[in-house]
């Protein structure tokens, strides 16, 4: 059943339409320079271009075009805009305009969020589509715009990030009725077909053993090591203090994330302190004798951080600087380590792989050693139960592989 106020305005959009049209097809008596008679609101002016005015609530507002034709091609879409109930004056509104109404009134958003939402549209849709009227954006012209970007070398996650805030103000213009519909809805999902997400792969057993031994002894083994035993997040884990460890009662609690961002305004890194990712990110973890044991030679390595964020100090790890590390920092680490542990002579070749691949096979170490997703789900600091339960089932499955793999062996087939 429609809305009685709903169904009142819609009764009143029609009534203006009607009267609009009956004004339009009484004869005013006034003819352009080819003798055609002007409907009302149309006219002629002196360079030979066409204008038509009407008036929406309460504004005088115009149109023009060459020919009478178009005009007149123009007046009908006005017309069916009424009916629908879009303002023809928001539907004129470029789409930099409406990206400036959504940063006054979008709320909700973490401060890093907002500002990589306003650095991104910033940087590739302010000067290209954000010209354009919002109402002229087309389905069509999203899915040609991010295949552009893609052809020019931007990943697909990033076009994610920039359909994230195209949504949103699309989806606000839609509300106050300047467009029909959001253009933006399922405009990646062909790409994400031909392009999908490199699934971030965990160390196995060798691996870890050739990774750990090769930086052991070095400034970088305290923070990896820690990172495969602890699974933090690498913002909750560059935000970690001294305070945060209880030795009493063997707990490392998570508070806070130190995140790193671009600068929406100046391009710039810098950084913040942050609540963590998820309410589910805020817990306790077990303090364990391994995790202890790395702590304590994190300490005596002597790297103290002296830096201070938000009113927040004593990080557990730094750089040797005395400075916060960051994801950027730590993955072009990886980077130099794996190179160098490859270029050795060995039989274990470590992958390519990134900070959050440590956190992903802390995961699995779980999952091999038969946690239940539950409690696995409680250390990750996961929101979701679902992404929990991929990583359970890629264990298993991995788990599964490497049974088979032995049968063979022990069989002689391999």
């Amino acid at each position: 059943m429609v809305p009685l106020a709903l169904f009142l305005r819609i009764a009143k959009q029609k009534k203006e339409c009607y009267n609009t049209m009956a004004r339009k097809n009484k004869s005013t008596g006034r003819k352009d320079s080819k003798g055609r008679a002007l409907s009302a609101g149309e006219y002629q002016r002196a360079s030979g271009s066409y204008e038509y005015k009407y008036r929406e609530e309460g504004r005088q507002l115009s149109i023009s075009a060459p020919t009478l034709d178009e005009l007149r091609e123009k007046e009908k879409a006005i017309e069916r805009d009424r009916v629908d109930g879009i303002k023809t004056r928001d539907a004129r509104v470029s789409l930099n305009s409406y990206f400036q109404k959504w940063k006054l009134a979008k709320r909700g958003l973490k401060w890093n969020t907002r500002s990589n939402y306003i650095y991104m549209y910033n940087k590739f849709v302010e000067r290209t589509m954000g010209r354009k009227r919002i109402a002229d954006i087309k389905y069509t012209d999203i899915k040609r715009f991010f295949n552009d970007l893609v052809n020019r070398g931007v990943t697909v996650n990033t076009c994610g990030i920039i359909q994230n805030v195209l949504h949103q103000i699309f989806d606000m213009a839609e509300k106050d009725d300047a467009i029909r519909r959001n253009p933006t809805d399922n405009a990646l999902r062909e790409l994400r077909r031909e392009f999908p997400q490199v699934k971030k792969k965990a160390l196995t057993p060798e691996e870890q053993r050739r990774f750990l031994q090769f930086i052991q002894g070095t400034e970088w083994y305290p923070v990896f090591s820690f990172m495969i035993k602890t699974g933090l997040r690498v913002g909750e884990l560059s935000g970690l203090t001294w305070d945060d460890i209880d030795y009493q009662n063997n707990i490392i609690r998570i508070r806070r994330n130190l995140i790193y961002y671009k600068d929406a305004e100046s391009g710039k890194m810098l950084r913040r302190i942050n609540t963590t990712k998820t309410a589910a990110g805020f817990r306790e973890l077990p303090l364990a004798d391994d995790v202890k044991e790395v702590l304590q030679e994190q300490r005596e390595y002597g790297k103290i951080c002296t830096a201070e964020v938000d009113g927040v100090s004593g990080f557990i790890f730094g750089n040797r600087y005395g400075d916060t590390v960051g994801q950027a920092t730590l993955n072009r680490a990886l980077k130099r380590i794996i190179r160098a542990a490859n270029d050795e002579d060995t039989d274990v070749l470590l992958p390519d792989f990134s900070c959050h691949s440590l956190r992903h096979t802390y995961a699995t170490n779980h999952a091999r050693a038969g946690t239940d997703i539950t409690t696995l789900m409680g250390l990750l600091g996961h929101s979701d139960m679902q992404t929990t339960v991929e990583i359970y089932t890629e264990a298993q499955l991995d788990m599964k592989q490497n049974a088979e793999k032995k049968r063979q062996e022990s069989e002689g087939r391999i």
